[in-house]
């Protein structure tokens, strides 16, 4: 395997487990509402679908959260459709 494959193949699983981790912290603390920003597309430069995708799977999963509010986006911003997308391949 390529060493760029390897390394990509573990940032999204250490992302994917770092939202996943988000989500569950918030249900157990019995939240209803989960308020999380562009985690990672400012300073840090990750690619904005890549982290979209991550997130919608990562809240794919959830049990009791019944709102989430990207700070300082809109329902129609392109990252949240994209969170929604993924979050409806999850499913499937």
């Amino acid at each position: 395997m390529c060493i760029f494959a390897e390394a990509q193949k573990n940032y999204e699983k250490c992302v994917l487990e770092k939202f996943t981790n988000l989500v569950r912290g918030a249900e157990e603390a019995k939240a209803d509402t989960l308020v999380p920003g562009k985690i990672g597309c400012g300073a840090f430069l990750n690619d904005e679908n890549e982290i979209a995708s991550l997130m919608g799977r990562a809240l794919s999963e959830c049990q009791s959260i019944e709102h989430v509010c990207f700070v300082g986006l809109s329902k129609t911003d392109p990252f949240v459709e994209k969170v929604q997308v993924a979050m409806e391949k999850a499913f499937r």
